[in-house]
């Protein structure tokens, strides 16, 4: 079956980690071990990405943790960085492929990636907080497919995370596993026959 829908995560793959940016900036004004920061903002995160709230736990256990502003935290990390893998997915839209955003998102980001314009071609825009479930759960891919009306066989997916691919995998979704948008272009092209040329 040819493929007709393509997927994409937005952290690592759309857009840098919004955690890794946040980290260097944040380190770079306040006198603080990167990794340290790295460690709590995406450990203590996970707790936050299936409920629907503002999380404004979340920014103040940081902020006492670190001694910066909650606001200065929260506004940071929802800055919308985009890379130019954006470009090429507008290209494929032209293409006429369905497209979708899937991501594992705390409250105020994904209201922030939404927000931001970069994603209005997207057919549909799905999200852990509003699913109820992230994309280590087959749960999550299952809805998706419910949703969007379409046979796992007819999708790609495509996430920098290994255990992403394997779960959209195990419920009959391709995966590719995001490394570079060169990759990205000649694996789209050498394994399902995508291309944006002419």
């Amino acid at each position: 079956m040819a493929i007709t829908t393509i997927i994409f995560d937005w952290g690592g793959v759309l857009a840098p980690d919004n955690n890794y940016m946040a980290a260097k900036e944040l380190t770079k004004k306040y006198d603080i071990d990167i990794f340290e920061l790295l460690h709590a903002l995406g450990g203590f995160e996970e707790r936050f990405f299936v409920n629907n709230k503002s999380n404004e736990e979340y920014y103040k256990t940081l902020s006492k943790r670190f001694n910066i502003p909650a606001k200065e935290i929260k506004d940071t990390l929802n800055k919308q960085n985009e890379w130019e893998i954006i470009d090429f997915a507008k290209k494929l839209k032209k293409k006429k492929y369905n497209l979708y955003l899937h991501s594992d998102q705390m409250k105020p980001k994904t209201d922030a990636i939404i927000h931001s314009h970069h994603v209005d071609f997207f057919d549909k825009k799905f999200f852990s907080n509003d699913l109820g479930y992230v994309k280590t759960q087959k749960e999550s891919f299952i809805k998706v497919l419910h949703r969007i009306n379409k046979k796992p066989e007819e999708c790609v997916f495509i996430d920098d995370r290994p255990t992403n691919i394997e779960t959209a995998r195990s419920v009959g979704i391709n995966g590719i596993l995001f490394d570079s948008l060169l990759t990205l272009i000649q694996e789209l092209k050498d394994k399902y026959n995508i291309s944006i040329e002419e």
